[in-house]
């Protein structure tokens, strides 16, 4: 990145060949300075005593070291070397700056780079294109896409050009935060200033237009055009996932084609590509597609992965193909492929829906080793599944602890302390640590067939233990649970309720306890949540008013709608989402297309709207059509008071007000849709354990996020009720 020689810019080619030929080997002074520990710059001069000299009657000779620098990742060492120059008399030029300037790219550190390059001027060095590229490919690597913009506009005041390497660092800042349209304006700025993009140009644009399928595959049929290069296969992958996105699964396996041909003879199609067609096909719910493809590539020689399997069980779960599914998962067993969370879910949800023994296949034959909990036959299968989930994917000491957890939670007898002792062990941060001590905290104190006893020690605990950590409570209680209750109680009466993630149970035994008469259907996608919100639910001796179902909502509520052994549709009064945020709106879309799911009069509740983003439901709901909505300022329970969060409080008015603002939300505005994209990448973040979101980093995305809702017209416009 960048235009320097350490950059990889095009510098003249005697300087260049210079370069590389010191490149060839390591420079000694490169050696020296960093066998230094922490040197100050008075030890570098020392260092450097005897190369000055040299180094005065040929400059080139320092921009292979600082070069080096930059290539070791020592951007404090080259900035020292720059400074000792200066102080020694060699004459420092611009390649010498550009190159420190691509040391602090390396390094991730765009402030530093920027602020060299704004200091070059009283060097008495004018920075050129070089050096400017090599600053715009310091913001590109932490996308930041409007510093590398200003640059650009720099460069156009100083009526310097930009070159393909500073333009497409540009374009791929901006591809990084899904600023699409300034993507876009920058490669065809490109194509006016006659600069040919070269493949990766063209792969950032393209990643950029993600969310646009029909852009992203006019820029991939264009580059297909130039004969200079062959498009890289992600490019295509990247195009195939947009299509996916927009539900044109049929061009998805066009561009599948296409890429085989542009490969050529000697080309093979990898497990990527085939992947993400696989995927393009079960999101458009084209399961007999999706097992083609998958028979397709064992006959190629590519050995599918988990993920493939998942997919492809996926499919055949939404498209009510049992025994293929079945299948596929002896497949699995057979070439003895652990199946990880993703193939439990599906298989615990079926098992569930069906009634039948299917997890047999998974659990080998294991499923009834587990004493019955309350609920029908199937929860069992469900229970034992999730204990050999924690097995298989964490420890046996883990699902030892769970099943102990079970065993005091159905016969309501207190938790001996010889088992309490592990439990209070166990690092928090550890999976499902905290859902195991807060559930050994109710049954040791709290008092059985008493749901305000239990919602009591879960509130304690998460001011007691949560409160000092790092680890979001998860949980509704204080302001939230206020609101929560009180719109519930305003609810069409004589409804049953439906909550979006369970978790452990917290919220579901609140609703409970604030309406007696109510009848409660809360679904969980991760099993283990299910099996500690079961037992909660029956030490609270609320199992038979609270049925909780595992599985993926957009799966279950469609079957929901759907009558069943002459039983009448739910017509939920009221619903609670209480998951990620960024998610809701596809929640929306389901209760709103199927007739069976909602009342009229339904009050709809959705909880970490700030925190984690709900750009596109705020969207709908705010359209004045179907909804009448508030947005209301809460704290988040047992945080300080700073930690904020919001809570959407909306009211459904019928399919007859539909139309009332279908031409105001049917055409989402950009801006939202990158905002949503953020959202989704924060969440693909919070799910990854290696690349944990900070604190302060969530803050500034929330007050980013509310400045540009504010542009919509979507604002707080009370306070906790």
């Amino acid at each position: 990145a960048g235009g320097c020689p350490a950059a990889g810019g095009a510098a003249p080619a005697r300087q260049q060949r210079s370069v590389g030929k010191r490149r060839s080997a390591e420079v000694p002074e490169v050696l020296k300075l960093l066998a230094l520990q922490e040197p100050s710059e008075q030890d570098v001069l020392f260092a450097l005593s005897g190369e000055l000299d040299g180094w005065a009657g040929n400059p080139r000779l320092a921009t292979a070291a600082l070069s080096g620098l930059a290539r070791a990742q020592r951007p404090d060492l080259a900035e020292r070397v720059l400074g000792c120059m200066r102080s020694g008399l060699v004459e420092v030029n611009v390649f010498h700056c550009s190159s420190v300037v691509t040391a602090y790219g390396k390094g991730c550190d765009w402030r530093a780079a920027l602020s060299l390059l704004g200091r070059m001027p009283a060097m008495e060095v004018a920075p050129n294109q070089f050096s400017y590229g090599a600053a715009i490919s310091a913001c590109e690597k932490v996308g930041q896409w409007r510093p590398a913009l200003s640059l650009l506009g720099e460069m156009r005041s100083r009526r310097l050009a930009a070159n393909e390497v500073g333009c497409s660092a540009a374009i791929s800042a901006c591809a990084q935060c899904f600023k699409w349209e300034w993507a876009l304006e920058l490669f065809d700025e490109m194509l006016r200033r006659k600069l040919t993009p070269n493949r990766i140009t063209y792969g950032a644009a393209i990643f950029a237009c993600e969310a646009k399928w029909e852009v992203a595959l006019g820029l991939l049929r264009r580059a297909e055009r130039e004969d200079k290069w062959k498009v890289l296969g992600i490019t295509y992958t990247t195009v195939i996932s947009s299509c996916s996105r927009g539900g044109r699964w049929d061009l998805a396996c066009i561009l599948l084609e296409d890429q085989q041909r542009a490969e050529g003879e000697e080309g093979r199609l990898g497990l990527i590509s085939y992947s993400a067609v696989l995927r393009a096909c079960e999101r458009s719910g084209k399961a007999e597609q999706v097992l083609q493809i998958l028979r397709e590539m064992v006959h190629k020689g590519i050995e599918p992965d988990i993920g493939t399997y998942n997919v492809a069980i996926s499919a055949c779960s939404a498209g009510g193909l049992w025994d293929q599914m079945l299948m596929l998962m002896n497949i699995m067993v057979k070439n003895r492929m652990t199946p990880n969370k993703d193939t439990y879910i599906t298989s615990i949800m079926e098992t569930e829906q069906r009634g039948t023994g299917g997890m047999d296949v998974l659990l080998g034959g294991s499923s009834g080793t587990v004493s019955p909990m309350a609920g029908s036959p199937s929860d069992d299968s469900a229970t034992a599944a999730s204990l050999r989930m924690i097995e298989d994917l964490h420890n046996h000491q883990l699902a030892r602890l769970l099943q102990t957890s079970f065993d005091a939670a159905r016969t309501m007898f207190p938790l001996p302390q010889k088992d309490l002792a592990p439990l209070v062990r166990l690092d928090l941060s550890s999976p499902y640590a905290k859902e195991l001590r807060v559930f050994q905290q109710i049954l040791a104190f709290a008092v059985p067939s008493n749901p305000g006893s239990i919602c009591v020690q879960v509130e304690d605990f998460n001011k007691e233990v949560l409160a000092n950590s790092d680890v979001w409570s998860k949980i509704a209680g204080g302001m939230k649970t206020e609101l929560l209750t009180a719109a519930l109680r305003s609810s069409p009466s004589h409804r049953p309720v439906l909550e979006i993630g369970t978790y452990i149970g917290y919220s579901a035994l609140e609703m409970a306890i604030a309406l007696p008469e109510a009848r409660i259907t809360t679904v969980e996608v991760d099993p283990v949540h299910v099996a500690v919100a079961r037992g909660v639910i029956s030490f609270a001796g609320l199992a038979d008013r609270v049925k909780v179902l595992t599985g993926h909502c957009q799966r279950l509520l469609p079957r929901l709608a759907q009558p069943s052994h002459g039983q009448a549709l739910p017509r939920f009064g009221m619903v609670f989402m209480d998951r990620w945020g960024s998610q809701y709106h596809e929640d929306l879309a389901v209760l709103e297309q199927y007739r069976g799911l909602l009342a009229r009069g339904a009050v709809i509740v959705a909880d970490n709207i700030r925190r984690t983003g709900a750009p596109l439901f705020l969207w709908r709901v705010a359209a004045q059509g179907p909804f009448r909505s508030h947005l209301a300022r809460v704290c988040e329970f047992a945080s300080g008071p700073l930690d904020e969060d919001w809570m959407s409080v909306s009211v459904y008015r019928g399919r007859a007000a539909a139309s009332l603002g279908a031409d105001k939300w049917r055409e989402v505005p950009s801006d939202l849709e990158q905002l949503h994209q953020q959202c989704e990448r924060n969440r693909e973040i919070s799910l990854t354990s290696d690349r944990k979101s900070t604190p302060a980093k969530q803050r500034h995305f929330a007050i980013e996020m509310e400045r540009r809702l504010a542009a919509f017209g979507i604002v707080v416009d009370c306070t906790g009720l």
